[in-house]
């Protein structure tokens, strides 16, 4: 089994005291389960660069734009284009429940659906949400902090990229949301979330501050094994 290429996305965070306050917990915890074969990458949006974990592969991406993720994030698309295979494209602060990466690597997409998120509250709104694969309305999509891409996707999303229309949201999650209306792409939702939201300043967002609707209702805990829902693999096909 070829794993998927691992990408972090981070950037210095303006509004905080201490420029990088979540992203070094959040690449321990990646580095602590300790997957075989697992190709770890680090991306930093801007000049600016934190101290590189060991085992981690660090890219930058400093070209102008406006305020916003989503160039970056398609920056990534675009490393992950090169690299070939799928992507897991991690935000830089969260908390991951026990074995998430393992499973969120390992998870098998189906051919029906061309993204799965590992994090979605907007979706998943009370705690006791039926666990399986959700497949939500298309364009309804919010929060990129834990997704696993297919490189047919990838493929796809590098390529609308030049057409004009890519250029009307700053925001990843917004210019997915019209991604998946003007491609045809549908997305799903794995219930529980793997990860939790612990950031509590948004830098892409205008320097939002963490509230109840940013984080999950399903998260079940730091000490949760993720790979225990293998027992229930026909849920999630």
């Amino acid at each position: 089994m070829i794993l998927p290429n691992v990408f972090v996305l981070t950037c210095k965070r303006e509004a905080s005291e201490e420029p990088w306050p979540y992203l070094h917990e959040t690449l321990r915890q990646i580095n602590a389960e300790n997957v075989p074969g697992l190709q770890r990458h680090l991306v930093v949006d801007g000049e600016e660069i934190p101290a590189l974990d060991p085992g981690w592969t660090l890219s930058r991406f400093t070209e102008p734009h406006f305020k916003g993720n989503k160039y970056a994030y398609w920056h990534v698309f675009k490393l992950a284009v090169d690299l070939g295979g799928d992507a897991l494209i991690l935000e830089d602060d969260l908390e991951l429940c026990k074995n998430a990466v393992r499973r969120m690597t390992s998870f098998a997409i189906p051919d029906d659906v061309d993204w799965v998120q590992f994090f979605a509250p907007h979706v998943l709104r009370v705690e006791k949400s039926i666990v399986g694969l959700w497949r939500p309305p298309p364009t309804y999509i919010q929060f990129a902090q834990a997704m696993l891409y297919p490189a047919r996707t990838l493929r796809k999303l590098v390529t609308w990229s030049r057409e004009r229309e890519w250029q009307k949201f700053n925001e990843s999650d917004r210019a997915l949301g019209l991604a998946t209306e003007r491609l045809g792409l549908r997305y799903a939702v794995h219930a529980p979330d793997l990860v939790q939201h612990v950031g509590a300043v948004s830098q892409a967002s205008g320097n939002d501050t963490l509230c109840d609707w940013r984080t999950s209702k399903t998260y079940p805990g730091r000490d949760f094994d993720a790979m225990a829902l293998y027992g229930a693999d026909q849920l999630f096909r």
